[in-house]
C-alpha cells in the first residue's frame, strides 16, 4: 500500500507525492514511509529540494499507536494514568473469566483490521473462536466486544467515527467508559445491525450515596454484566474507586 493513497490528520503532517512531509517554519522534513515499516529516513532542508537522508529512526512507526479511518491515518496520544488504571481493571476481569475458554481478552496495542482502509486499536477487546487472529497483524474482523476508555482528545471520535465503524462492521457490543463522569455506556448490535444503548452504569461514591434519599439509593447500580456475556459480573467500585484523581 503506497503512502500517496493516505491522507493524514495530525496537525502539520500531510502526504505529498510518495512520502510524508512536515513543514516547520522555513525547514521542511520529509519521511520516506510505507505502512508499518521497520525504519524511516528523515531528510531536512531549507527549500523544496530534499537533501540526502540525515537521520534514521529505527522502529519509530511501530512504537506509536495509529489508526486508519476509511483511509485517513490518525496518530494517537498516550492516555492518562486514570485511563490506564480503568482499562486494566476491565481487561483483568475479562482475562480471568476467559482463561481456558475459546475466548480471549486483549488490552491496547492490538490492531483490529476491519477492512482494507479501516484499522482500529481498541483499549480492550474480546475475541472468540469465530474471529480470525493473525499473530503478526492482529485481529482480522469484528471482535465480539470492544471497550473504549474516553480521553479528552479522543472522546468525540470514540462516540462518533469509531462507534460508526464498529457498528457497520458487526461488533456485537461496544462500551464507552467515561473516567471523569465515572459511568459506562453499553451498546449492543440489534437485528437491524444498529447499536442500541442497552445499559448505562453510573458509579456513585460513598459520599454521593450518603446524600441520597431512600428512593434514590434503591436505584443505585453497584454491579453489571455485559450484554453479550451475561455470566461475567463487573463491580463499578472495582473499576472506578481506586483510579488516580
Amino acid at each position: 500500500m503506497e503512502c500517496g493513497v493516505w491522507s493524514v490528520e495530525c496537525g502539520v503532517w500531510r502526504v505529498e507525492g510518495g512520502g510524508w512531509r512536515v513543514e516547520l517554519g522555513k525547514r521542511t522534513l520529509a519521511l520516506s514511509l510505507r505502512r508499518r515499516p521497520q525504519s524511516v529516513s528523515l531528510n531536512i532542508s531549507g527549500d523544496d529540494k530534499m537533501s540526502e537522508p540525515a537521520v534514521k529512526f529505527d522502529n519509530i512507526i511501530d512504537d506509536r499507536k495509529r489508526e486508519i479511518y476509511y483511509g485517513k491515518i490518525v496518530m494517537m496520544a498516550s492516555g492518562s494514568l486514570t485511563h490506564a488504571y480503568v482499562m486494566k481493571k476491565i481487561f483483568s476481569n475479562f482475562d480471568r473469566h476467559f482463561d481456558g475458554t475459546d475466548c480471549e481478552a486483549y488490552m491496547n496495542n492490538v490492531d483490529v483490521i476491519l477492512a482494507d482502509d479501516c484499522t482500529l486499536v481498541p483499549d480492550v477487546l474480546v475475541v472468540c473462536k469465530r474471529v480470525t487472529i493473525d499473530p503478526d497483524k492482529g485481529v482480522m474482523g469484528a471482535p465480539n466486544l470492544v471497550v473504549e476508555v474516553l480521553s479528552p482528545s479522543t472522546m468525540l471520535r470514540d462516540k462518533t467515527e469509531k462507534k460508526d465503524i464498529y457498528e457497520k462492521n458487526g461488533v456485537k457490543e461496544y462500551w464507552l467508559v467515561d473516567t471523569k463522569g465515572m459511568y459506562i455506556e453499553i451498546y449492543a448490535l440489534n437485528e437491524s445491525g444498529r447499536f442500541d444503548l442497552v445499559n448505562l452504569c453510573q458509579y456513585y461514591t460513598e459520599k454521593d450515596i450518603a446524600g441520597m434519599t431512600y428512593k434514590e439509593k434503591e436505584k443505585v447500580i453497584h454491579a453489571f454484566t455485559p450484554h453479550t456475556f451475561p455470566d461475567i459480573a463487573f463491580s463499578l467500585s472495582n473499576i472506578f474507586k481506586g483510579a488516580p484523581r
